[in-house]
């Protein structure tokens, strides 16, 4: 097998572990490079703009926890280890997936921000990562669907809680309200249910 290639099916992995390639995107990638020794020139291209807009993504993915933040008074609220509070007070919030979510918000942002505005959500998904900012906010990656996943900003001091936590988990989120950034559902203030 040729340098060339090696380095291009380490490429294609490398995207797949980062989650710009899904596992049949790279087989067929691999496929490729593996029967004919290359890529088509519409397939570089193609994972040319998939490699940017994954650098594009993973950098707003960086920024948001710092631009959107947990906000709010977390010591109010906080159980210590991200649980709701035991009675939580304001009218019922709106039962949605983070799919539901993330289809919304990039169906019509818009409308999705005016149906969201002020209100409290009770957010169901799953778990695709769980990081943690440079400010040591935790914060939970909620599978969409799509290319970028909802980010649900946990509230008060949640590292116990998170890290019995793991990727692929169902979870349910309590969170006090909802913004988007270039149509990704931004959660804050959120409580693990």
């Amino acid at each position: 097998m040729s340098d060339h290639i090696s380095e291009e099916l380490q490429r294609h992995a490398d995207l797949r572990a980062s989650g710009v390639l899904n596992e049949n995107e790279f087989e067929a990638q691999k496929a490729k490079l593996l029967k004919g020794g290359k890529t088509s020139a519409k397939t570089g291209g193609g994972l040319r703009r998939v490699i940017i807009w994954g650098a594009i993504g993973l950098f707003v993915l960086i920024l948001i926890p710092f631009l959107v933040g947990g906000g709010g008074d977390r010591a109010a609220v906080a159980t210590g280890n991200g649980a709701a509070p035991a009675a939580a007070a304001g009218p019922e919030p709106i039962k949605i997936t983070a799919k539901e979510l993330a289809a919304a918000y990039e169906k019509n942002e818009a409308a999705a921000a005016k149906r969201f505005a002020d209100q409290r959500l009770l957010v169901d998904g799953t778990i695709a990562s769980v990081d943690k900012t440079f400010g040591d906010q935790i914060v939970l990656q909620l599978e969409t669907g799509n290319f970028i996943n909802a980010q649900a900003n946990l509230k008060g001091d949640a590292m116990d809680a998170a890290a019995s936590l793991n990727k692929g988990q169902a979870v349910k989120v309590l969170c006090e309200s909802v913004d988007e950034m270039m149509s990704i559902p931004v959660l804050s203030d959120c409580a693990l249910q």
